[in-house]
């Protein structure tokens, strides 16, 4: 969430025969600095928030083995 409000992004690994998307998300923040957490649902169902994240910041989020639901 960034000022209280949600943004939402979908990563499609493929479009095509043999063909490969860039699996990195951008979210614009706007004038705000920082985002106060978000999370990332998994094609398996499993959830992973991520805290505290800087604008201009990559951060490597792997999808966990257990596919439960968790921080």
């Amino acid at each position: 969430m960034a000022d209280g409000r949600r943004l939402a992004r979908t990563v499609w690994p493929t479009n095509g025969y043999l063909s490969q998307n860039d699996g990195r998300v951008h979210v614009g923040l706007g004038p705000d600095d920082r985002i106060e957490h978000a999370v990332v649902k998994w094609p398996g169902g499993g959830e992973q928030t991520v805290w505290e994240l800087e604008a201009g910041s990559y951060v490597h989020v792997v999808e966990r083995d257990s596919g439960v639901s968790g921080d």
